[in-house]
């Protein structure tokens, strides 16, 4: 299907792509059960994405534009990750068990375990009450690499899947490794956990079962992660950060350079260059990945969407300067928009469901917002922000929030979303409409050497959202917001579609912002856990950073903040070193309450120059969700306005004060108030 607007065509995705249904489908946290993954594959139908006319081309004419730079050979394939058979698969077998009863979907599609491919699939175990009958493991099919045992992480419930011995390759594939049992998962959307699955919390609100890893997680009460899941790491604290780094790893790229201007791109400032960015990214894919290049001078362009295997390297002297009419970011996609999923502009550079995806280089990246357009916006987004709030909290299917033309909520930047093995370094980013650099559902993402640029409010530097494993390292980030604001996700959307954000590591930044240093919130619905910052400095060139590190949720937040480590701060003058709220409020509060928990959260280490309020505010959400475990220690306030705990401070306990100095005195504040 295509459609043909303001000049460009543009295809329609639909829900044939098998790599998108298996990133899909193998996160059992997001989606339980067959109507959950029909109703995904309904939104993904109507996705749509921005394809210029030119890379048509590829498959007729050989483009010249790409030269192998000296070096090694290309970068190996990856095998592909366990998810679900969906096309070819049927879902046949017995009916739901309640007590002991047959495997929901036996021989169709397999919700985690088995091969994503397009043949028969594995079975997950089956819905029960009280142990389903066990699924079978699974062959593969259409020669792919064999399932990973038929794993047996049920997704709603049942027995384990029985693992299999590797599957059989019908034409060709590799056998797979013997499957073992899948361990437990945090809460979904509340009920208890049930006796068919391997140690999880319910999926599906009660019915039990695993989820895809941790230990049982407590039940939830009106939908999922409200008491303090398990940690992502076995051990807590400084100890885990040598662990987590060792996971993340940069990708590489083949030695493959496609320059832009051997595809029509010209750096003269005024040429639209979108087509010639489509065409070398098109022709790079095409020949297993590399670097587009963008060489020194000034590429005006509409929005870019990066594929798998591309680095997008802006090299020193090179600017992109994007459009700031609307219409060229049109048809819309499917992003994360205040932490809520919708349909709505094509975010300047947007990458959906890729693999080893990089921006690099020494040039800029320029949104161009400026406040004759874009900015101009944040006084009229109230009614659709409004809409869009009051579309989640309600559970409006996401393929039926539809915004774009017409609305004024206003795209980011750099929007990566459902990726793996990102990298971001050495550009410097500005003028970003709305959020500047965003990964959302994603893993293994590291962002060294990197300059975010704003000055007004919603610019935030680098959000991380429902990311596991990254590195921010040597950032330097000025902006009008939060300078790094660690999400996961709001109220419902949050509980979900969303996940945990967990083992973020944030080292040798200097972060100048309006508001936060680094934030945690108040979008944090799926929770945080598992965040450390160290040797980092923290300042305002106008001397009115709020606070070096936030922590804020809404009372309909839900979730949870947890396991949060700073040491050796550098911080200039802010209002406060630590704020910590359960009661943030921005824009309409919509939804039922839902109280959020904040819980083992340290400084050590710390010297400030001078606080304009209180250096420390502690404040839970409610006497039945105390802020526990806040520790302090070795920290130096040289001034403070107000020398004792902030009067807004309460419903907290469990607060230990080791050497702290304020004003030249001892800081000793009540351990607790309830």
């Amino acid at each position: 299907m295509r459609y043909d607007l303001t000049g460009h065509e543009y295809s329609a995705r639909i829900g044939n792509s098998h790599k998108a249904l298996r990133k899909r489908i193998r996160d059992d946290e997001r989606i339980g059960t067959m109507e959950d993954v029909m109703q995904t594959r309904t939104r993904k139908a109507i996705h749509v994405s921005t394809r210029s006319c030119l890379s048509l081309f590829i498959a007729g004419t050989l483009f010249w534009g790409c030269s192998s730079s000296n070096g090694s050979g290309s970068v190996a394939g990856s095998s592909g990750s366990s998810g679900a058979t969906y096309a070819g698969g049927t879902v046949s077998g017995g009916s739901p068990a309640t007590t002991g009863g047959n495997s929901t979907v036996s021989g169709g599609v397999s919700l985690a375990g088995g091969l994503a491919t397009s043949g028969g699939s594995t079975s997950s175990g089956g819905v029960a009450s009280s142990a389903g009958a066990p699924g079978n493991g699974g062959d593969t099919s259409m020669g792919g690499t064999a399932g990973i045992g038929g794993a047996s992480s049920s997704s709603i419930g049942g027995a384990a899947g029985v693992p299999s011995t590797g599957g059989t390759p019908n034409t060709g594939g590799a056998s797979g490794m013997p499957g073992t049992g899948g361990a437990g998962g945090a809460s979904k959307t509340g009920g208890s956990v049930g006796t068919g699955g391997t140690g999880g919390a319910s999926k599906t609100s009660g019915t039990g079962g695993s989820a895809t890893g941790g230990t049982a997680g407590a039940a939830g009460t009106g939908g999922g992660h409200d008491a303090s899941p398990p940690a992502g790491d076995a051990g807590v604290g400084w100890n885990t950060v040598d662990t987590i780094l060792g996971r993340i790893v940069a990708p590489t790229f083949p030695n493959l350079d496609c320059d832009v201007t051997k595809y029509g791109g010209v750096g003269d400032g005024t040429t639209d260059n979108t087509a010639a960015f489509a065409a070398a990214i098109a022709d790079c894919s095409s020949k297993g990945g590399g670097r587009v290049v963008v060489p020194a001078g000034t590429f005006f362009t509409g929005p870019i969407e990066i594929l798998s295997n591309i680095n997008l390297n802006v090299g020193t002297g090179a600017t992109l300067k994007f459009s700031t009419d609307p219409t060229k970011y049109l048809p819309v996609v499917e992003v994360s928009w205040e932490s809520s999923l919708l349909y709505n502009y094509h975010p300047l550079i947007w990458a959906h469901d890729a693999t080893n995806i990089a921006i690099t280089g020494g040039g800029t990246i320029d949104g161009n917002a400026t406040s004759s357009d874009w900015y101009a916006w944040a006084g009229k987004e109230t009614a659709d922000q409004t809409a869009l709030r009051t579309q989640n909290a309600n559970g409006v299917p996401i393929a039926q929030r539809i915004y774009g033309s017409g609305h004024y909520l206003r795209p980011g930047l750099i929007e990566f979303m459902n990726c793996t093995n990102i990298l971001f370094d050495g550009f410097t980013a500005k003028n970003s409409p709305f959020w500047t650099v965003h990964p959302v559902l994603s893993t293994n993402i590291t962002a060294t050497n990197i300059t975010a640029l704003g000055s007004v409010g919603n610019t935030d530097g680098f959000d991380p959202e429902s990311c596991t494993d990254v590195l921010v390292k040597n950032a330097t980030i000025q902006v009008g917001d939060d300078a790094i604001a660690i999400k996961a996700g709001r109220d419902r959307d949050g509980w979900t579609y969303y996940k945990p954000t967990q083992n973020v590591v944030v080292q040798n930044c200097t972060l100048t912002a309006k508001v936060g240093g680094v934030s945690m919130g108040s979008e944090m619905s799926a929770g945080i856990r598992n965040i450390y910052i160290e040797d980092s400095t923290f300042s305002n060139s106008a001397g009115n950073l709020q606070y070096a590190i936030y922590v804020k949720a809404a009372v309909t937040r839900g979730g949870f903040i947890q396991d949060i480590y700073a040491r050796r701060l550098t911080v200039a003058t802010v209002s406060n070193l630590l704020y910590m709220t359960g009661h943030y409020v921005s824009g309409a509060v919509i939804g039922a309450t839902k109280y959020a928990t904040f819980s083992n959260i340290n400084i050590d280490t710390a010297t400030v120059a001078r606080t304009s309020s209180s250096a420390f505010l502690v404040a839970g959400a409610d006497a039945t969700a105390l802020a526990t475990g806040i520790s302090l220690a070795n920290i130096t306030v040289t001034q403070s306005a107000t020398p004792v705990l902030s009067s807004g401070s309460g419903h907290y306990s469990g607060l230990t004060v080791s050497n702290v100095l304020v004003n030249g005195a001892a800081f000793n504040p009540p351990s607790s108030a309830p």
